[in-house]
């Protein structure tokens, strides 16, 4: 190591050392002959990065007017005003100290349009780390912020992501002082939203993942700081503070995040209760879909309080929210414990269910969609699976098990067809509701033809053995191409199910 490099070190160390300004560190700077000496063992940082990096505005002084070269890059590209604008400071010093080195930085010509290798310019470190300082005199010398980093970030998208981390720290830090100090930087970052979104910069802008500024802060539940990136922030708006309640979020959203707070100043703030979202992820859902689906109980009984439809029925495939629910529900088994299917159920019969009204395009009613081919990811709890639950709490409360969709399906055939391994109870179920055992559909099959093409042939023979005990199975009986089920039974190789009937004629 030269004697200049280890001066520089001595300099960086002094600096550690201290913990507030002091003069004698100019000392150090005198000693290094060369101003536009590097750092060689520290990302290749100049004298003039360590000295607005630690805030010492004498050593700025110093330098610039020995002549150092204010367009100065690292190894990474950062220039001294990004090191001005980070947060990891040593020295303690002033608001007007950390504003009287931008000056001078942006007098000696430090681009403000430079990026570092991760493609921040320094507005976008001031924004990250709330830097309202330097935020105010950038916007005082009129500087353009409107590029974006290497993920498509604007200024506010990276403020409202980090944001969002020290809000979720916040939520989960129990110590005080700690606490207290991120309470603090929230504020700040307040502050440095107000002051980029009031000097003009684009709200509306998508990322690369095309979202706005506003998102993410509402996914973070950042609720000030996400109505300022909305524009929406107007201390003489008397809804303010349901605003700031709503988090930002859309109604979906917030259900989705079961943000009941939210959920409630949207509705107050009369969002529609039965808007069909046209995006993903909620894709033709309205609110009520989405909160069914999540078994949110309580988002559920606002939604239907302030009149949500539970008979509405959306997009091209007119999937009501009993669908979304019957399809795409996660029901585990503590939802089973706290029986929110029952809370769900109750809440949309009393505002006017329709149990036995189609749930989607195929006219298939809750009963038969709970026993449809799965679209959604199916999997088994310790109390069974979930579209079984659902056909059973739904006939204990009157639903009709033995309509038809427009094939002419039955709930009793779509069960035979889509099921793969043995399910005697949930198939009494049905039986016991007093479903008809011989009945056809338009292309004149009947249950007993569509259990032959089932490829489980084992399982096949124990749920027609059961449904024997019901009714006529008729093995006779013919469909529209003058098939029997001994035919199709044959044709799929179905040997156990062909012996069983050959038995019963």
């Amino acid at each position: 190591m030269n004697d200049t490099q280890m001066l520089i070190l001595h300099l960086q160390q002094y600096y550690e050392a201290k913990k507030q300004t002091d003069e004698n560190s100019l000392a150090f700077y005198q000693q290094i002959k060369d101003k536009d000496a590097i750092d060689e063992y520290n990302k290749g940082c100049s004298l003039l990065h360590i000295a607005a990096g630690n805030g010492d505005i004498k050593a700025v002084k110093y330098l610039l007017e020995q002549g150092a070269k204010a367009a100065v890059f690292d190894s990474y590209g950062g220039t001294p005003l990004h090191y001005l604008a980070e947060e990891n400071r040593i020295l303690v010093c002033t608001e007007e100290t950390i504003e009287e080195i931008a000056k001078l930085l942006l007098e000696a010509r430090v681009s403000t349009f430079r990026k570092n290798d991760q493609g921040h310019c320094a507005y976008h470190i001031a924004a990250k780390h709330a830097n309202v300082t330097l935020i105010k005199v950038l916007i005082k010398h009129n500087v353009k912020m409107t590029l974006t980093n290497q993920a498509g970030n604007t200024a506010l998208h990276i403020l409202a992501e980090e944001a969002g981390r020290n809000q979720n720290a916040f939520q989960y830090t129990r110590d005080e002082e700690s606490r207290n100090k991120l309470k603090e930087k929230e504020n700040k970052y307040f502050e440095a939203a107000k002051l980029l979104v009031e000097y003009g910069l684009d709200i509306d802008a998508l990322n690369g993942e095309h979202k706005k500024a506003y998102e993410i802060a509402a996914g973070y539940s950042c609720g000030r700081i996400a109505i300022v990136l909305r524009g929406e922030y107007d201390e003489c708006d008397e809804e303010l503070q349901l605003k700031i309640a709503s988090k930002g979020k859309f109604l979906h959203q917030a259900i989705k995040d079961g943000d009941i707070e939210a959920v409630k100043a949207l509705i107050e703030l009369g969002a529609d209760v039965n808007e069909v979202y046209q995006e993903p992820p909620f894709s033709f859902q309205t609110p009520l879909a989405v909160a069914c689906m999540q078994m949110q109980c309580e988002c559920v009984e606002l939604l239907l309080k302030a009149k949500a439809d539970p008979n509405f029925r959306t997009g091209e495939e007119e999937r009501s929210a009993l669908y979304w629910m019957i399809k795409y529900c996660h029901y585990n088994d503590n939802y089973y414990k706290e029986k929110r299917l029952d809370r769900v159920l109750k809440a949309l019969i009393d505002a006017g269910l329709e149990l036995n009204a189609p749930v989607d395009r195929n006219q298939n009613t809750a009963i038969g969609c709970a026993y449809s081919p799965s679209v959604g990811v199916t999997r088994d709890f310790s109390y069974g699976s979930f579209s079984e639950l659902f056909v059973n709490t739904y006939l204990s409360l009157g639903a009709d098990g033995t309509i038809k969709n427009n094939q002419g399906k039955t709930p009793l055939m779509e069960f035979v067809e889509n099921s793969y391994y043995a399910r005697e109870n949930a198939l009494l179920g049905l039986l016991e509701h007093g479903v008809d055992v011989s009945v056809k559909d338009n292309r004149s099959e009947t249950v007993l033809m569509k259990a032959a093409r089932n490829r489980n042939h084992v399982v096949m023979v124990q749920l027609v053995e059961l449904m024997s005990n019901f009714g006529n199975l008729d093995i006779q009986a013919v469909n529209e191409e003058g098939k029997s089920a001994l035919d199709i039974a044959a044709e799929s190789n179905n040997e156990e199910l062909l012996k069983w009937m050959l038995e019963k004629i």
